[in-house]
C-alpha cells in the first residue's frame, strides 16, 4: 500500500489552488479541468467534492486528473475497478455503485447512497495519513520511495498516449514492469530509478502498439495472386478456387507467420484475424508473442474446415474453452456475411454471443451491390436484418460498411456497435468508401483494418491511417476532415475498443498492457519534425518502426524480429509461391 503522508498528497494542504509545478499536462491545456479543479477546491467537505467529481461532463476522467495532482497514475479500466471496491466500505452492491458512476446517477441516486458513497470519500480524501491500496489495482504514486526497480524505461523523444486525445509529451519517459505500463512521467522523475534495461531514444517517437481490427492473415500466401479484379470475380473465380485447392493446416500456419513478421516489423501489435483452422493461427500467434482476436468463420456451406452452421461453431466454441484462460489471443464468432449465413444460423449466433458474452465480426455492407441484392430478396438492408435478429451491439464489428445511408449510421450510434474501416481493399477492389467522418460525428466508434494481403496487398496500418485520412478528405471536399489525431485513435484505441480490449491496450495508460511501439523520426523522410502527429500519419510508411513490445515483451529489437525466424520462414513461403504458380499454369 502507498501511505501518501498526513497532508493533502501533493505535499501540502490542498486549498483548491492548481500549482504549475504539479499539474498534468493534461491539466495545463484544458480548461475543463481546471473548472474541475476550481469547484473540487471549493467545495467545503468532501461530499461536495465527490459530487464535483461525479455530476461532471467526464466523471472518470475527473477523478482520474485529480489523483494525477495527488501524484497517483492509474489507467480508466484499473480505476473502474478501484470504483467497484468501494462496495467493501458502503455496503452498497456493485450494480448500485456503477449506477453512480455517471453524473445523472448521482444526481437520480437515493440519498441514502449517496450518504453511504459520500462517507467512504470522507475517508478517501480526508484521512490522515490516507491509505488506499494503489497498488493492487495498477496505479503507481510520484510518492514512492526514491528507487524504483523496473524491467523497462524508455526516454523517447516524444511520447503520444492516445489518451487524452491529441496530447503530445516531450521530456517524458515510461516504465514496464512484467507485462504492465508502472509510469509515464517527466525524464527528471526517474533519476533513481534502476531498470534492467534501459533506452535513450531521442529522435523516436513513443506510441501505442497499431490494432489491425480486420484481417485474414494466412492469405498473405496469395498476395498478388488475383488483382485488378471486381469483389465478386475476384472471390469466385480466382480466391476461392486457390483456395480449395491448396488450404491446409500447414496453409495457415506459415500464411499466417509470413502476416505476423509483417505487421510485427511494421507496428502492429494486435490483429483480427478470420479464417480456416482458426486454432491453428491462434497457436502461430501465440508463439509469436502476438495478440490476435480470433474470429472463427461460419458459413452456410462445406469448407475444408467444416461441413454446416453447426460444425462451424461447435468447433469455434470448442476453441474458446480451449483459449479462455490466454493472456494474448481471445476468440469471437466470425460469420462471414449476411449473404453467406442464414436468417436462422444468424439469430443462433446472436443468441450465443448473448449467453457467453462473445463478440461477433461479420462483413457488412461491402459493396452496394450486395446491400441491393440483400433489399430485392429480402425486402430489407443487411443492417436492418442484422438489428431485427439481435445481432447488432456493443460486442458488434462491422466490417466494410461502405454503402451507408442516414438510417445505417443510426443503428450503430444507437446500439453501440463498432465500424471497422478497410480503406485501401475498399479502393483496390472499388467496393465503395466508408463515410468515416460523419460515423464519428454521430458517435460511432471506428477502428482501422487491413483486410488480407490478397486484397489490399500489404498488411500494413501506416498505410491504412495515410489512406483513411486523404480518403475522408477527398470524399467529404474538407480538407479538415478525419484529422491527424483522429486516424491515430482509430489505429490504436478505436481498435481495441472494437476488440472489446480497451481497458487493456490502445493507449499508453499506467496499469495497462504494455504494448507500444518506437518510431523513428530521424531519417529524411520524418524530417523536419514540426508536428509528431501528422509525421506519424502523412509521412510514416511503417519502415520507421524500429521497436516493439507486447505484454512488455520486445519482439522488434531494432528492426530484427525477435519472435519470428525469418530465413526458415522465406524458405517455405517460396515453396508456396512455386507449388501455387504451378497449379495455376495447369490450370489454364
Amino acid at each position: 500500500m502507498f501511505e501518501t503522508g498526513p497532508e493533502w498528497p501533493c505535499g501540502q494542504d490542498f486549498d483548491g489552488a492548481v500549482r504549475p509545478q504539479h499539474k498534468p499536462a493534461i491539466i495545463r491545456k484544458n480548461p475543463h479541468y481546471r473548472h474541475v479543479f476550481a469547484d473540487f477546491g471549493a467545495s467545503s467537505d468532501s461530499r461536495g467534492r465527490f459530487a464535483v467529481i461525479l455530476t461532471g461532463a467526464h466523471p472518470e476522467t475527473n477523478l482520474r486528473v485529480i489523483l494525477a495532482h495527488a501524484g497517483i497514475q492509474i489507467s480508466l479500466g484499473s480505476l473502474r475497478a478501484a470504483i467497484c471496491r468501494i462496495t467493501a466500505f458502503t455496503g452498497m452492491t456493485q450494480r448500485e455503485i456503477q449506477r453512480l458512476w455517471t453524473g445523472t446517477g448521482w444526481r437520480a441516486a437515493g440519498a441514502a447512497h449517496r450518504e453511504s458513497a459520500a462517507a467512504f470519500f470522507d475517508q478517501f480524501f480526508t484521512n490522515s495519513p490516507m491509505v488506499f491500496p494503489w497498488a493492487q489495482i495498477g496505479a503507481t504514486t510520484s510518492m514512492n520511495s526514491p528507487t524504483e526497480s523496473v524491467d523497462t524505461l524508455i526516454h523517447p523523444g516524444w511520447i503520444v498516449p492516445i489518451a487524452p486525445a491529441a496530447e503530445t509529451l516531450i521530456g517524458y519517459s515510461l516504465a514496464i514492469r512484467e507485462d504492465r505500463i508502472v509510469a509515464l512521467l517527466p525524464r527528471e522523475d526517474t533519476r533513481h530509478w534502476q531498470a534492467k534495461q534501459e533506452l535513450e531514444l531521442p529522435h523516436h517517437l513513443l506510441m501505442p502498439g497499431l490494432i489491425n481490427a480486420h484481417g485474414h492473415a494466412a492469405m498473405s500466401l496469395l498476395r498478388g495472386f488475383a488483382d485488378d479484379q471486381p469483389l465478386t470475380p475476384w472471390l469466385e473465380q480466382h480466391i476461392w478456387p486457390a483456395e480449395s485447392a491448396h488450404m491446409s493446416e500447414d496453409f495457415v500456419r506459415d500464411g499466417t507467420e509470413l502476416a505476423i513478421a509483417e505487421m510485427l516489423s511494421s507496428g502492429t501489435t494486435t490483429y483480427s484475424d478470420m479464417y480456416f483452422f482458426p486454432n491453428v493461427s491462434a497457436q502461430v500467434a501465440h508463439k509469436a508473442g502476438m495478440r490476435c482476436q480470433i474470429t472463427f468463420p461460419v458459413f452456410d456451406f462445406p469448407t475444408v474446415w467444416a461441413r454446416d452452421a453447426d460444425e462451424y461453431i461447435s468447433k469455434g466454441l470448442t476453441l474458446r474453452d480451449d483459449l479462455k484462460h490466454n493472456n494474448l489471443v481471445s476468440v469471437v464468432f466470425g460469420p462471414h456475411a449476411p449473404y453467406t449465413v442464414s436468417q436462422q444460423n444468424l439469430s443462433r449466433i446472436a443468441t450465443l454471443a448473448a449467453e457467453l458474452d462473445l463478440g461477433i465480426h461479420i462483413h457488412l455492407h461491402e459493396t452496394s451491390a450486395e446491400v441491393l441484392q440483400a433489399v430485392e430478396a429480402n425486402g430489407e438492408r443487411p443492417l436492418d436484418t442484422l438489428h431485427r435478429l439481435g445481432l447488432l451491439g456493443p460486442r458488434t464489428q462491422c466490417v466494410h460498411m461502405t454503402d451507408l445511408g442516414e438510417q445505417d449510421i443510426a443503428l450503430p450510434a444507437e446500439t453501440g456497435a463498432h465500424v471497422v474501416h478497410c480503406p485501401q481493399s475498399n479502393m483496390k477492389l472499388a467496393s465503395g468508401t466508408c463515410p468515416t467522418p460523419t460515423l464519428l460525428d454521430a458517435g460511432v466508434n471506428v477502428a482501422l483494418g487491413t483486410d488480407g494481403a490478397a486484397s489490399n496487398n500489404a498488411l500494413n496500418l501506416f498505410g491504412e491511417m495515410h489512406s483513411a485520412a486523404l480518403l475522408a478528405k477527398l470524399a467529404s471536399a474538407d480538407a479538415t476532415a478525419l484529422p491527424a489525431s483522429s486516424v491515430l485513435e482509430m489505429a490504436t484505441l478505436g481498435g481495441a475498443r472494437a476488440l472489446g480490449l480497451d481497458d487493456s491496450i490502445g493507449s499508453l495508460e499506467v496499469g495497462k498492457q504494455a504494448d507500444l511501439i518506437a518510431v523513428d523520426l530521424s531519417g529524411p523522410a520524418t524530417q523536419p519534425v514540426y508536428n509528431p502527429q501528422s509525421q506519424l500519419v502523412y509521412a510514416c510508411n511503417g519502415s520507421q518502426v524500429s521497436h516493439s513490445w507486447i505484454a512488455g515483451r520486445a519482439v522488434l529489437h531494432e528492426h530484427r524480429l525477435t519472435t519470428v525466424d525469418i530465413q526458415a520462414l522465406s524458405t517455405r513461403v517460396q515453396h508456396w509461391q512455386q507449388t501455387i504458380a504451378a497449379h495455376r499454369t495447369q490450370q489454364a
